[in-house]
């Protein structure tokens, strides 16, 4: 009887899509356009839902260089606004009596020989991210794109055999692995892939029928993925998504879709699941969690709770944001990843939620700073090669240094560029919660100068260390 009323929901829902308006020409849609512009955005699209009644709009294409326009039907990588949806399944197989949010992980899943600390973590830890799993540790294989159907199964085994970082329920922090085991738990706990039990449970049962997990970057039902190249962007030549990465980062959706979602939540209805458990969601899970609730960011204000959660995959953002108590949410979609300073979205995707629900946001600041590391990264390599041949054409100066001073001058250069190896291999991704590899994944040319100015460094100081003892400075000055 209940699979009978998800259906029979699933098709009101399908209905409200297919009577979805678009949006009419307005303050929110100027407003899209001219920071899409400031923003290098190649194309979005965006909804507004109020009391059930939703409206869209699009702008811009699906590609650079093709004249497509971003359709309804248009598909965007959602990023982590998949954790609400891969939450709403965990507690889904929860009503139904399968799991129970307040087991431990390792009741379900048998990845955790020898790791009894990640055992012990329980499944609304990891929905509330209090597991103890760090950011790095969620990023570690980002650049993990296998795409069969045993890639999910493997990721939580690589995550089983990691110790959390943190002791179970003690801390907050945003990590990916929380995710790619919830993904697993609903494989194991439903015997079927995650990819279906997601499709037959949550997407149709919830009208939301231009939604799926992601495969490949190429799918013409999706908009394409743009990346940020050297204050520019270029088209992500990449062709597939890692299968492991679905449950915290690889639903596709359109605007009018997440809309759909987001007036499930608010509705105050038992359908997919309880009223009781919606709300559960968008409350703060625990002590350690007082802003997240399961899936989804809780900021209170006074006089109003925002719900909200941002979507960050290569080439693609997106930002869903609900009022819950007014029944109002937005949702925007854009084809195109953030650069460091230069062509970032955020201010575009929040600029946009705030005016859809009628809240204050004002630009901060000029992302001077941002911009000066990423120039400060793009530039080094040149200055250091430009110093190599320096050092070639007057290495008979480098050899005629004597005393205190030539040791200062050959060895100075050794301590600072070492210095500033660690700080582009490793100081900088472990301030970005991701490892060098994941940098490259989502910011490749910021990637690319990182590497680049940490090794040129580097040759460079060695490369006047050997053209200073390779010759007699006695014999050079007399020359």
């Amino acid at each position: 009887m209940k699979t009978i009323c998800f259906w029979v929901f699933g098709i009101l829902l399908a209905v409200m899509a297919a009577a979805q308006t678009s949006l009419p020409k307005s303050s929110i849609a100027d407003f899209v356009e001219r920071e899409m512009a400031e923003a290098a955005v190649p194309g979005l699209s965006y909804s507004l839902v109020e009391d059930g009644q939703v409206r869209t709009g699009q702008a811009g294409v699906k590609q650079l260089g093709s004249s497509e326009p971003v359709a309804p039907e248009t598909g965007f990588v959602i990023g982590s606004v998949s954790k609400g949806l891969t939450a709403l399944g965990v507690v889904q197989l929860s009503e139904a009596g399968v799991i129970d949010l307040d087991a431990s992980i390792g009741d379900y899943l048998e990845v955790f020989d020898g790791n009894p600390t990640g055992a012990a973590v329980t499944v609304r830890q990891l929905l509330s991210h209090t597991s103890g799993y760090s950011t790095y540790q969620g990023n570690l294989t980002q650049d993990d794109f296998a795409t069969d159907e045993r890639a999910l199964e493997r990721r939580a085994k690589a995550i089983g055999a990691m110790p959390p970082a943190h002791k179970p329920g003690t801390v907050w922090g945003y990590s990916n692995a929380n995710y790619a085991l919830a993904g697993r738990l609903i494989e194991v706990m439903s015997g079927q892939t995650y990819s279906n039990y997601m499709k037959t449970r949550v997407f149709q049962p919830a009208g939301m029928v231009n939604t799926f997990t992601y495969t490949r970057f190429d799918d013409p039902r999706i908009s394409a993925a743009h990346e940020p190249w050297l204050i520019s962007r270029r088209i992500i030549a990449q062709k597939k998504f890692g299968q492991g990465s679905v449950p915290q980062g690889g639903i596709v959706s359109t605007a009018g879709d997440l809309a759909l979602y987001l007036a499930l939540m608010m509705n105050g209805e038992d359908d997919l699941i309880s009223a009781q458990s919606k709300a559960m969601m968008m409350t703060p899970a625990s002590k350690a969690s007082p802003e997240y609730g399961l899936g989804w960011f809780i900021e209170r204000e006074d006089g109003y709770t925002l719900v909200t959660h941002e979507g960050v995959s290569p080439g693609h953002e997106a930002l869903v944001a609900m009022l819950p108590v007014d029944k109002k949410g937005a949702a925007i979609l854009v084809n195109s990843g953030s650069g460091t300073g230069f062509g970032e979205t955020g201010y575009l995707r929040r600029g946009f939620v705030a005016r859809a629900l009628g809240l204050d946001y004002d630009k901060s600041g000029s992302g001077w700073g941002r911009k000066g590391v990423y120039l400060f990264f793009m530039i080094a390599p040149i200055l250091f090669l430009i110093a190599m041949v320096w050092a070639v054409v007057k290495r008979d100066t480098i050899r005629a240094k004597t005393g205190l001073m030539r040791h200062v001058s050959l060895w100075l250069p050794v301590v600072t560029t070492g210095a500033l190896a660690i700080v582009a291999f490793v100081i900088i991704p472990n301030a970005a919660g991701a490892p060098l590899n994941a940098v490259r994944v989502f910011q490749p040319d910021f990637g690319l100068g990182l590497i680049t100015t940490g090794l040129t460094g580097i040759v460079w100081a060695v490369l006047r260390l050997i053209l200073a003892y390779s010759g007699q400075s006695g014999k050079t000055a007399a020359e």
